[in-house]
């Protein structure tokens, strides 16, 4: 699992040792898949909840702002936990002298927040999930007029 961090297989530190390190990485890393399951399935069921309570009772409903998308921004806290999770549990896996805490846990918040927010969007676009009368397709890009004459 911890080719999920490809960029970091090494340790920042030359006191750690690799095993350390992989370890950490590896504990790391389904942290990180729980933190973002849970994150997209939140994600996910409140923007379809969100989306089937909208209601278009005037035209000028149909312009309104679309605020349901906002619950992909429940990526931002998942990504400050993972962070947070990754700072707390370094010192216990590479040891108390060890540097490297805080580009690790950035690194593991940033690609929590990333994988959270790009897997619940792409959910999000499938057919079903947003009501259709909320798609908008354009018609006469797709089909053409009857000409008459």
């Amino acid at each position: 699992m911890q080719i999920m961090f490809f960029w970091m297989l090494s340790p920042y530190d030359s006191a750690v040792s690799q095993t350390d390190w992989d370890t950490y990485l590896n504990f790391m890393a389904w942290v990180t898949v729980l933190v973002v399951l849970v994150t997209v399935a939140a994600i996910v069921g409140l923007y379809a909840l969100s989306a089937r309570r909208r209601r278009i009772r005037t035209p000028a409903d149909l312009f309104r702002s679309y605020g349901c998308m906002w619950w992909t921004l429940l990526s931002i806290p998942a990504g400050i936990a993972g962070g947070i999770v990754a700072a707390l549990n370094f010192a216990s896996y590479c040891g108390e002298e060890a540097t490297g805490t805080v580009p690790a846990s950035i690194s593991i918040g940033v690609e929590t927040f990333l994988l959270c927010f790009v897997l619940g969007y792409l959910i999000i676009l499938i057919p079903g999930i947003t009501p259709p009368a909320f798609k908008y397709r354009p018609k006469e890009w797709i089909f053409h007029r009857k000409v008459t004459s």
